[in-house]
């Protein structure tokens, strides 16, 4: 694979990850939480920036898909009143577990 192909891959990630992270800027400096639909948008933003940033990093969807719910799940918790540090790290062991079990069934 040359380095050409390599870039043209990385383009439309990178450029979806800046888009993305614009529009969540203008929502958390803009948007009152008071509007009606504010938390969803943002929880919702939120996801979708972290899933295509840690998609990016790790070039690997699974663990973007993981960790965006990781984070969708301890921003739900936190805004009902349910979050904490231990349910953070269960949850994160939880997370972690579940990622190394996918890695271990599919290389093997």
């Amino acid at each position: 694979m040359s380095k050409s192909s390599r870039k043209k891959n990385l383009f439309l990630p990178l450029l979806s990850v800046i888009f993305i992270l614009s529009i969540w800027i203008l929502i958390f400096f803009f948007v009152p939480p008071e509007a009606p639909l504010a938390p969803l948008a943002f929880l919702t933003i939120t996801s979708l920036g972290i899933f295509f940033l840690v998609s990016l990093i790790f070039k690997n969807t699974k663990r973007g898909i993981l960790s965006s719910v990781l984070v969708l799940l301890l921003m739900l918790m936190n805004y009902y009143g349910a979050g904490n540090y231990l349910n953070a790290i269960l949850l994160l062991g939880v997370f972690l577990s579940l990622d190394f079990y996918l890695s271990k069934r599919d290389s093997g």
